[in-house]
């Protein structure tokens, strides 16, 4: 292609406005941040109209909102070998369904379990291994575990793939969740839907109450999966915003693109949501 010498126009003859800035040249416009929290304020009164609707109803379009499929009838239990190391206090495993990313987890067990306590963080498993098993004498009666939802720990995106100006730590992963349709949020409370099914195929930890601790970005699909399944008895979390409010105040809320999903706030927010959990199941840590 060869490119003719054609004459270009000067900057000021392109913009649309004397400034430049639409903002300035019209008394009467707003921003898209504006625009948004508009439109949010909007959406106050149909929410409040759909959480008045029957709990099926709630539970049928939130999942298909958040595109959860139906529950795998099966998972795969790999228990991986322990390389002959007996100073070790717990067993890894690896949860697989098929076309879904594999779950690591770690599993200890003191005495006869009573109850499941799941730990969930946005550091990785491996962050906080030693912390939670050098007090597992503290866990009497307990089934402990820790898991890294896909994107976090063993699945961790490398940080290079990332450009820091977007301010998410998992553009990447998240943007192209968005993209397929399934955002990432969605894709984790697929994972914790694999727990709960692996965990019944597991002796002796089947029908067992659950409860879940849950961090950073975990922690919003910790929520819906109380939301969705009854079969999570309390959930503790921390490190999350209250509201998708604060993301419209704020623009460049840290990690934003993973806690994102779309038409979501045509029918719950976040305190709705904790609502919908169940009176008491519902716990914020101190942060």
């Amino acid at each position: 292609v060869h490119e003719l010498n054609e004459e270009l126009l000067s900057a000021k003859d392109l913009q649309c406005t004397f400034t430049g800035q639409i903002n300035h040249e019209y008394p009467n416009e707003i921003d898209l941040r504006k625009q948004n929290i508009l439109l949010n304020n909007e959406y106050e009164s149909s929410r409040k109209a759909f959480l008045r609707s029957s709990r099926e109803e709630i539970i049928s379009k939130l999942s298909n909102i958040i595109k959860v499929s139906a529950f795998p009838t099966e998972v795969n239990v790999n228990a991986k070998p322990s390389n002959g190391d007996k100073q070790k206090k717990y067993d890894a495993y690896i949860f697989r369904v098929k076309n879904e990313v594999p779950l690591p987890l770690l599993v200890a067990t003191v005495g006869t379990p009573s109850k499941v306590e799941i730990y969930l963080t946005d550091k990785g498993k491996a962050k906080i291994a030693d912390s939670i098993f050098n007090n597992l004498s503290s866990q009497e009666n307990t089934c402990i575990i820790l898991s890294d939802l896909r994107g976090t720990g063993e699945t961790e995106d490398k940080a290079e793939f990332n450009d820091p100006k977007y301010y998410n730590r998992e553009y990447r992963n998240a943007m192209l969740s968005l993209h397929i349709g399934r955002s990432i949020v969605t894709q984790r409370v697929a994972d914790i839907e694999t727990l709960l099914v692996g965990l019944k195929q597991m002796k002796g930890l089947d029908n067992l109450p659950i409860e879940i601790h849950a961090d950073g970005i975990t922690a919003l699909p910790t929520l819906l999966a109380t939301v969705l399944y009854n079969n999570i008895s309390h959930v503790y979390l921390s490190h999350m915003i209250r509201s998708f409010s604060e993301i419209l105040q704020f623009p460049d809320h840290k990690n934003a693109y993973s806690i994102v999903i779309p038409n979501i706030l045509k029918y719950v927010d976040i305190q709705d949501l904790e609502q919908l959990a169940g009176q008491g199941k519902v716990s914020y840590n101190k942060e």
